[in-house]
């Protein structure tokens, strides 16, 4: 029998479909669909929020067991500063991210499936100014906002893609040294939605991406290698959006 009735959405549907966000994920995606990326994304929609967050907390807890916390509580309240701003400025939700400086001289920053967002004082370091420490923050987000790391998760089999958990999360290095290209690219897009929003130049997108890929090549990660090629490709994609908002 058909129903007349239209069907009332959900407020998180309503909440989604009014972020700005959802309109840039939505070109993104119309853009893998016409191969201007180079994968498929795996289909999360049967994860529901409770289990992402239950498979992020897994992976904060080997965090706070295995890493050490950076004592130096200026550069933690830089983070913590710039991660809030983020948010406020592109309407997200605070509860959904955390923001930790790890004491790692490796210039790597990395996110965990629901938002536990880490970087390194080794990258601390070569950032020099708010708008390259946005662009690295608004990257990561991108990463948990696209559900990039949970995506990884269902590959090694850690998670079902109806979110049923079979072992514990992969080593966050693992997780976000094996983004294929296209992921990284996706992120690279959002932060540059997010600088503008926060009135920065997309620019220090680019500029952290070229500083990325210099060093990489003093970064002890095995997995190095596999990614070293991504950069390239990540700096001519970011040089292409630039130019174009700027003609």
């Amino acid at each position: 029998m058909n129903n007349t009735t239209p069907t009332k959405k959900s407020n998180h549907v309503r909440r989604l479909t009014k972020s700005p966000l959802f309109f840039l994920a939505a070109t993104i995606i119309l853009s893998a669909c016409s191969n201007s990326f180079s994968y498929k994304p795996i289909d999360t929609r049967g994860i529901t929020k409770k289990q992402e967050k239950t498979l992020g907390l897994r992976g904060y807890q080997n965090i706070a067991m295995t890493r050490l916390y950076s004592t130096n509580m200026s550069l933690q309240a830089d983070v913590k500063r710039i991660g809030k701003q983020l948010i406020k400025a592109n309407h997200l939700n605070n509860e959904d991210y955390t923001f930790t400086v790890l004491d790692d001289a490796e210039a790597h920053a990395f996110s965990l499936p629901s938002g536990y967002i880490y970087v390194n004082t080794g990258l601390m370091k070569h950032l020099s100014s708010d708008a390259e420490l946005a662009a690295v923050l608004g990257h990561e987000i991108a990463h948990v906002y696209l559900r990039h790391g949970l995506q990884q998760e269902i590959l090694r089999g850690t998670i079902t893609p109806n979110g049923k958990l079979i072992k514990n999360i992969s080593s966050p290095q693992t997780i976000s040294f094996s983004f294929v290209d296209s992921q990284e690219q996706e992120a690279d897009q959002f932060s540059t939605v997010f600088l503008k929003k926060m009135g920065y130049s997309p620019k220090a997108m680019l500029d952290v991406v070229k500083m990325l890929k210099i060093q990489l090549r003093y970064s002890p990660n095995p997995n190095k290698k596999n990614i070293y090629y991504n950069f390239d490709n990540r700096i001519q994609k970011l040089s292409e959006i630039i130019n174009s908002t700027q003609n």
